[in-house]
């Protein structure tokens, strides 16, 4: 017979002792990674776009993908189609912090939930999405003194976008870091539906770039922000 019935008492008793000890040090490794997970620094790289069909959300994968790795930081999504705020709607300017709307309140702890930012978003008529402005105009306080880069794209890269928005992170007195990317995307880097037919090729030759905003990131999530000041209403 070769069961458990075969097996002397005290060598049973000791193998079930060794499965326990296994299982219990892996469930305090497993809980020490978690912990590890939840003390680093958390920056949400937001999709700026909520148009159907848009290209935004796959550059914004890549960019997660790049700065991700080998970083000591935490890098998520937030998709703008996904948080569908309304159009502004808080009677009160934000700096008051006086929300009467609980989509305001929830897009605000989700907001002060992070370290620093990245944006992605298109160039729209020489501009950036009026989505984005619109998320970024329901709050002040939460926006101010975190660092934050963007990533823009277009035929020509977008730089009409990235200078529009520059004037508005600099209102919001944002610590914007010294590297961006203005991506461009050709027509034949489109299909028919206008979707990325190689997002690797179009993208690669930014990795350096990307790689650098992570250094500056994860420099910038660890210094103090700059004194804190009543700002123009």
């Amino acid at each position: 017979m070769d069961s458990i019935d075969a097996m002397p008492a005290e060598e049973f008793e000791s193998d079930v002792v060794q499965e326990v000890e296994l299982e219990s040090d892996a469930m305090q490794e497993e809980e020490l990674e978690l912990e590890i997970e939840s003390l680093k620094k958390r920056v949400a790289i937001v999709i700026g776009s909520t148009r159907p069909g848009r290209i935004s959300g796959g550059i914004a994968e890549w960019v997660l993908n790049t700065v991700q790795t080998g970083s000591p930081l935490r890098y998520e999504l937030v998709d703008l189609a996904e948080v569908n705020l309304p159009f502004l709607d808080e009677p009160a300017p934000a700096a008051q912090s006086q929300y009467e709307h609980e989509h305001t309140r929830v897009w605000s702890r989700l907001i002060s939930s992070y370290d620093g930012f990245i944006f992605v978003f298109p160039q729209y008529n020489w501009g950036y999405p009026g989505v984005l402005k619109n998320a970024l105009d329901f709050l002040y306080w939460e926006w101010r003194d975190k660092p934050v880069s963007f990533v823009t794209f277009g035929t020509r890269g977008g730089s009409r976008a990235a200078a529009q928005i520059q004037g508005v992170l600099q209102g919001l007195h944002m610590r914007e870091l010294a590297d961006h990317l203005e991506v461009r995307i050709a027509e034949d880097d489109v299909d028919e539906q206008w979707q990325l037919k190689d997002i690797q090729a179009i993208l690669s030759p930014y990795w350096a770039q990307t790689r650098s905003i992570d250094e500056e990131m994860v420099a910038a999530v660890t210094t103090p922000g700059t004194e804190v000041i009543d700002p123009e209403l």
